[in-house]
Parts: structure tokens; C-alpha cells; sequence
């Protein structure tokens, strides 16, 4: 799961997750009930839940962008289904991504 086979792609309808083999999501953009900068992950990098329907999917500590989905939508993680309540997730850009959410 490094780079090569991570993405994060913001389309008109839908935004596109993937981390390799451990999550992958099309998260509607109707179904984004706010984005907005995260405190830093420091604890742990890679694809993590910490339950409820939350989950972590960072390949770095900062630059931290939180999804609030509502309502939840179906994802694959680590191989099996789940369902998104909050993304936290890195980017390249945090405040780009967080203003280009902002626009529908």
C-alpha cells in the first residue's frame, strides 16, 4: 500500500479513496455532511478504525482531512465490507481538498 497504489481522486459526483489492498471507498459527494482539517495522527500510519463506523486512512501523521458522512456509505476495508460514518484521511493538500468539498 504505498503511494503507487494510493489515490484520492475529488470528482463532480463522487470522491474516490483507495489505499492498495486495505481500503477502498466511492464516497457519493451528496453523502458529505462536512470536511474539514484534522488534528494530526501521531499514533499510528496505514488504514485503521476506532469503531462506530469511523475510520483512519493516512500515509502520513499530518495533513489530516475529517469526513463526516451522512448517511453512511459502503467501503471495503482490509477485505471486508464496512460502512463509512467519518473519514479521517492525509492529503497533499488539506486546504484545497477541504474548499473543493466545499463546492458542490
Amino acid at each position: 500500500t504505498g503511494p503507487g497504489r494510493s489515490r484520492l481522486e475529488v470528482g463532480d459526483d463522487a470522491v474516490e479513496v483507495r489505499m492498495g489492498w486495505a481500503l477502498s471507498a466511492r464516497i457519493p459527494r451528496t453523502a458529505i455532511v462536512a470536511a474539514r482539517r484534522a488534528p494530526a495522527v501521531r499514533w499510528a500510519i496505514g488504514v485503521h478504525t476506532t469503531g462506530g463506523g469511523s475510520w483512519i486512512v493516512n500515509g502520513a501523521t499530518g495533513r489530516i482531512v475529517d469526513l463526516e458522512l451522512d448517511p453512511p456509505v459502503p467501503a471495503r476495508a482490509v477485505g471486508w465490507p464496512v460502512r463509512l460514518r467519518r473519514l479521517r484521511l492525509s492529503a497533499n493538500r488539506p486546504d484545497e481538498l477541504v474548499a473543493a468539498l466545499a463546492r458542490r
